[in-house]
């Protein structure tokens, strides 16, 4: 019977740098830190051996770039869950490599004609929603086989979402692909009692979980099912319940509150990142979800701001909430700060951003999503210097069935750039109907002419007006501008919070408490990425958050 550990990491203690000290303590690291830390919390009572190899210590984290940084830092033996048992079952030759490719949701929307929003993915374009919606069910419902979870999706999806589902499952199969979920149904199917190891002596003996507040039951399931065939000592599961933020996707915190009573708990007691404001102020949001560990702040008194603005200024993004926001910036710019500004949807982070480029600011992403201001500085790259970017290029290109067939006529879409770079650049005019010199093939003139007729027509008329801005405007001072998810694990000197929420989450969180509590625990991640200041732009109406939470 294995030991199980739960490490409770609330936000900024520490909670990656604990569970490198929990792993180097298995492997048998001597070092100061790493005994300090483990006797600091009566670990060294629970591990009894220190001896295992790094090949038997399983480190298993929630994403690609998470597993990056632990190799930075000497962590060889971590994978994202998927990618471990994908390793599994290649390894035991009941999965090869031909069953893969990148995006296949997406490559199966393009050639059933059902198009989708490359802009932005949780758009509310039918086959954005479907890709989401497809994930959750698959999740959520792993224990039904296919023909189930579709009569589930029927019953409870609009039609339009329900066939785009149903069609791609069918694509699938019939062409033999393995996604994200079906990597790890299949694994639950197919797994024999034993598994083949990479090599002897390295089967996992112990299995480090991260961000198990996040894993859906599939994923759960999956952890079981690697626990029930292997020879383990130790299981640990790292998180915090009052940050799983992933239900969308079927994550469900009640899982690993489940892991949590059946072990030993050790909650890590001190905040590096938050201040004292910030932290009362978040912390109010814990005890309403009757959820709150001890812990402590740092000394630093810090700034927790809370302003309210109408509800009509909130729910267009309108420029009296702009200007706000710009009034924040320009009374912390001058010291040089790191600057988050978060909303809850992709659609409200967009409008925001045109008003803070119109300001003269740079507008990145936190994660490697596109900002608006990538796209415009790339439009006037190719204006000033002919040069193509990678997202001008598929924004252009996926305009219509012309642009689609133009860029299929290469190998790679960087042949494609680079070729009509070298004809631009040559001196050659698409536009003209004579090409005498030779110097473009047929092919490639055809899509630089493409390129050049359309790739304005990428912006709406409001983004055009920014554009005009931006040619006249640039101070270069980065600001990033993205959703209250896409910060999670980040954090910033100062974070402008925009509390409110669209239509379809408010009749969500009146009619269902446990989505309330999902959007209390994204307004939580959200507040708790601030180092210094925070400031929190919220309403009066049941359109905020924090219109629900009486402390």
């Amino acid at each position: 019977m294995s030991i199980q550990i739960t490490i409770l990491g609330p936000p900024g203690t520490g909670k990656t740098s604990a569970l490198i000290n929990l792993y180097k303590y298995f492997t048998g690291d001597v070092s100061t830190d790493v005994t300090g830390f483990v006797q600091r919390y009566g670990l060294n009572k629970l591990i009894t051996r220190r001896d295992y190899t790094s090949d038997e210590v399983l480190f298993l984290t929630f994403t690609t770039s998470a597993v990056r940084v632990l190799k930075e830092r000497g962590i060889y033996n971590a994978y994202t869950l998927h990618s471990y048992i994908t390793r599994v079952l290649m390894r035991n030759k009941l999965l090869t490599s031909a069953g893969f490719m990148r995006e296949p949701f997406i490559a199966a929307m393009m050639e059933m004609n059902y198009g989708y929003d490359f802009r932005d993915r949780f758009s509310s374009h039918p086959s954005n929603v479907a890709e989401i919606r497809y994930n959750y069910y698959f999740n959520v419902y792993y224990d039904k086989d296919s023909n189930e979870i579709l009569e589930i999706v029927k019953q409870q999806e609009k039609d339009a979402v329900y066939k785009r589902i149903r069609d791609y499952v069918a694509w699938k199969e019939e062409k033999g692909i393995f996604d994200y979920v079906s990597v790890l149904r299949y694994f639950l199917t197919t797994t024999p009692a034993t598994l083949a190891p990479e090599k002897e002596g390295s089967e996992p003996r112990v299995i480090i979980m991260d961000e198990a507040q996040d894993f859906s039951p599939l994923q759960w399931a999956v952890a079981k099912r690697l626990r029930s065939i292997g020879l383990l000592d130790y299981v640990v599961a790292a998180g915090d319940p009052n940050q799983s933020i992933y239900s969308f996707q079927g994550a469900d915190p009640s899982e690993f509150e489940n892991f949590m009573a059946s072990g030993t708990v050790v909650v890590l007691k001190r905040s590096y990142r938050l201040p004292k404001q910030v932290y009362n102020k978040a912390e109010m949001l814990t005890r309403w979800l009757r959820a709150h560990f001890e812990y402590e702040p740092r000394e630093e008194l810090g700034k927790a701001i809370t302003e309210y603005l109408k509800k009509s200024n909130l729910l267009k993004m309108d420029r009296t909430t702009g200007e706000k926001v710009i009034q924040i910036l320009e009374s912390v710019m001058d010291e040089d700060k790191t600057v988050f500004v978060l909303t809850r949807t992709n659609k409200q982070a967009r409008e925001l951003e045109k008003y803070i480029i119109e300001a003269g600011y740079r507008v990145s992403r936190i994660k490697n999503d596109d900002s608006l201001y990538d796209l415009l500085e790339e439009v006037i790259a190719f204006e000033e210097k002919r040069n193509i970017g990678m997202r001008l290029f598929f924004a252009v290109t996926s305009l219509n069935e012309e642009g689609i067939r133009l860029r299929s006529l290469f190998k790679t879409p960087i042949e494609a750039i680079m070729k009509v770079e070298e004809c631009l650049t040559a001196g050659e005019h698409p536009n003209d109907e004579d090409n005498e010199s030779g110097e473009c093939s047929d092919d490639v003139l055809s899509l630089a002419r493409f390129i050049e007729n359309h790739y304005l027509d990428v912006l709406d008329p409001e983004e055009k007006r920014v554009l005009a801005g931006l040619r006249k405007k640039r101070n270069g001072r980065v600001i990033y501008v993205d959703t209250m998810h896409a910060a999670k694990g980040e954090e910033a000197d100062v974070v402008i919070v925009i509390d409110f929420v669209n239509r379809k989450i408010e009749k969500e969180i009146q009619r269902d408490e446990n989505a309330l509590k999902e959007e209390i625990r994204v307004l939580y991640v959200a507040m708790t990425r601030a180092r210094e200041r925070l400031y929190v732009l919220t309403s009066k109406s049941k359109r905020s958050v924090l219109g629900y939470v009486r402390f």
